[in-house]
């Protein structure tokens, strides 16, 4: 008996957690499907579906059967395919012709949008698709190409629309292109050959199963309906782009009055010459040693001429005209820099935070405040707590917003939300410090940390065996320059300790580490005894 089969009406009345791709009846991954008679089966309803008596329930012998898998997989290339197209078209758009006014394809550029969203649903799409279970792959590959097929039908008409009106605004007249051909021969061609391409595409018939049969229409419409520009203006060269004009340049003759010079000089240059230029002729032909900086021209009945690199042209300056020259005492220069505008200081609020110092058995935080405005960033704001409290280049610092560490210093105080109401800041200055007892092994070797303003007696409570060896009358030092830390009452602060500091307790008169040069002197001094002895 053949089994009842979960159809797709019945499936979307299910719960979405529900797997698809099992068999109603025996409970078994449906893994085959027959495409003669349009079932998918299990290895059972396989078993059952292939015997050959049809009275017992069977089909007959003939059958073609396909791997599920195999169905989704090509139904997922078709559909990547598509996606290239989206993208061909998108590319399309810069060879609208030339001939088509920008401003008249506007309003159609808009639909593009639909292919974008197209393009970028079906990626999450397939890129959720490979995430999910086998036995839920089907049902979930038929809601996709549904959506697609939507997607598709949107993106073709918007396609349409706009080869419509490129198709409307194209002159009657079809001029040769490169000798090959009219317009509408090079788009039959064109046409042709991606058909041919499209022909080769046998995935189809496997959609139409997968997606309950509706299939997509051929994509040879939307790839032939590329336009070639026809450059049609008289205006533009054999490449399509529009000519350069080149400017007409003729001779021009001025009379130039000088300064100290009876009769007017009488000067002929190019319409072309700069201000500058004609300065510096006019200097030559008055044999005057002034600096063309201070001189000022000003054609006789018009405004001065205050620019220098500006053209006769473009100053329009006509044929015969008389220029008056006047020296000035002082080399003219721009204009004096205008003052800036100060910045609007922006308003700073008050920001309360904690203080910790990152050891585990930390009692009561103290409590602090700083003034800082909203778009002060965070690395800033670091700096300037480490002013306030002047630990600069002595710890390392951390901010902690509800207790989650905050890592990204670009952020604003804003952006960080550490001025909404309710937020708690805690500041983390981590000041690490060192110490250990020399001769001892790693039993004797701590790390602690402090802040900058705690006192140097804080490590009794902080370093197990502190009280033990200065019972035995050890003494603290600095491990690299030997210096004695004698006063507890200090704080790390007073003795210039910064984070990372090591420090060893010793017997006195006893040197903890001997220091580069102490050695290099102790081997100076070893040499030279030798050479005494020699």
């Amino acid at each position: 008996m053949l089994p009842s089969l979960r159809s797709y009406g019945q499936m979307q009345m299910m719960p979405l957690n529900m797997p698809f791709a099992i068999c109603a009846v025996h409970n078994q991954d449906i893994g085959q499907y027959c495409r003669t008679h349009q079932l998918p089966l299990c290895d059972y309803c396989l078993q059952e579906h292939t015997y050959v008596d049809p009275q017992l329930g069977g089909f007959s012998g003939n059958h073609e059967f396909v791997k599920i898998e195999k169905i989704i997989n090509d139904a997922i290339d078709h559909m990547t395919k598509q996606l290239q197209t989206f993208d061909q078209f998108i590319q399309s758009k810069k060879e609208i012709p030339l001939y088509i006014k920008p401003d008249q394809v506007l309003q159609y550029i808009n639909d593009d949008r639909i292919f974008e969203e197209a393009h970028n649903h079906m990626i999450n799409r397939l890129m959720k698709y490979k995430n999910l279970p086998n036995n839920e792959k089907i049902y979930y590959l038929q809601q996709s190409l549904q959506d697609f097929d939507q997607y598709y039908q949107q993106a073709n008409l918007a396609r349409q629309k706009i080869a419509d009106f490129v198709g409307k605004n194209q002159p009657n007249q079809k001029e040769q292109i490169n000798g090959d051909g009219n317009h509408q021969q090079k788009e039959q061609e064109l046409y042709q050959a991606q058909n041919q391409i499209l022909e080769d595409n046998k995935i189809n018939d496997l959609i139409q199963i997968s997606n309950g049969g509706s299939g997509h229409p051929q994509m040879s419409q939307l790839l032939s309906q590329q336009v070639i520009g026809l450059p049609l203006d008289d205006d533009k060269n054999d490449n399509g782009k529009k000519k350069q004009l080149k400017k007409k340049h003729y001779p021009l003759t001025f009379l130039v009055q000088y300064p100290g010079i009876d009769e007017p000089l009488s000067i002929q240059v190019q319409n072309s010459i700069r201000i500058k230029q004609l300065k510096q002729l006019i200097k030559e032909k008055a044999g005057s040693d002034v600096n063309v900086d201070q001189m000022q021209l000003q054609e006789e009945g018009g405004d001065i001429v205050r620019k220098s690199q500006i053209s006769i042209e473009d100053l329009a300056i006509k044929d015969g005209a008389t220029i008056l020259v006047e020296i000035l005492d002082k080399i003219q220069t721009s204009s004096a820099p205008r003052n800036k505008k100060p910045a609007k200081e922006e308003p700073k609020e008050d920001l309360y935070y904690l203080i910790r110092s990152g050891n585990a058995d930390e009692g009561q935080l103290q409590e602090a405040k700083t003034r800082v405005s909203r778009s002060l960033r965070l690395r800033q704001l670091k700096k300037n707590i480490q002013d306030e409290l002047q630990i600069q280049d002595k710890v390392s610092l951390k901010l902690y917003l509800n207790g989650e560490e905050i890592t990204d210093d670009k952020l604003s105080v804003e952006d960080a939300n550490i001025l909404v109401h309710g937020a708690q800041l805690e500041v983390e200055i981590t000041q690490k410090i060192s110490i250990e007892v020399q001769g001892k092994g790693k039993g004797y070797q701590q790390d602690v940390y402090v802040q900058p303003t705690d006192q140097i007696d804080v490590l009794r409570s902080k370093v197990h065996f502190f009280k033990l060896f200065l019972q035995r009358k050890h003494i603290v030092v600095e491990k690299k320059s030997e210096r004695l830390i004698e006063d507890f009452n200090k704080t790390f602060f007073d003795y210039n300790l910064k984070d990372g500091a090591q420090l060893v307790m010793k017997e006195p008169g006893k040197q903890a580490y001997k220091t580069q040069k102490q050695k290099q002197e102790e081997e100076e001094k070893k040499q030279s005894e030798d050479g005494q002895d020699n």
